[in-house]
């Protein structure tokens, strides 16, 4: 049986994401991935949820609040790279980050030019064995370009396609 991405993605955080681990959805948008993400957290854990339109923040939190889950998440109306200067403990590491530009949860991130960017400086906050996550529908040859060149002594790197949707796969060693 052949999964479609948002399947395989799900198999990927349900196998990398414990109990009490912090996680990140870079691009909260309906707040599909971060009720998933949420669920897997467990009570100790926590989801850092970036939703830049108020809409989507209203959504999001009406759907956490719905299903029980939203004091394992904060919610913040800015982009990610905040990530390090105010929204996270400097103590405190990921153990995944995702970044969703594709279609298959029912809405879309805008991809820009500076996205790679703000993808990339995430790494160094993910725990050693930590995950990144990235998907599209179209890939961006800025983006295929810096993923062909992660440093494999830093980097493990696995991309999957399961219909019209990619995901690339970003493992700090």
């Amino acid at each position: 049986m052949l999964f479609s991405t948002n399947q395989f993605v799900h198999q990927m955080i349900e196998a990398q994401v414990q109990p009490g681990d912090w996680v990140v959805d870079a691009t909260g948008l309906n707040g599909i991935n971060t009720n998933f993400l949420a669920s897997r957290v467990g009570p100790t854990g926590q989801v850092l949820a970036y939703l830049s339109d108020r809409d989507q923040a209203n959504q999001a939190v009406s759907g956490l609040f719905t299903s029980g889950l939203n004091d394992r998440v904060t919610i913040y109306q800015h982009d990610v790279s905040q990530l390090g200067q105010t929204d996270l403990d400097p103590n405190q590491a990921l153990s995944l980050i995702i970044f969703d530009y594709s279609s298959d949860t029912g809405g879309q991130a805008l991809y820009t030019d500076d996205s790679y960017s703000k993808i990339l400086a995430t790494l160094p906050y993910l725990t050693h064995g930590g995950l990144l996550i990235v998907k599209f529908d179209t890939v961006p040859d800025s983006w295929q370009s810096s993923f062909d060149r992660l440093r494999a002594l830093d980097y493990r790197r696995a991309f999957y396609r399961g219909g019209e949707v990619s995901a690339f796969l970003v493992e700090r060693i």
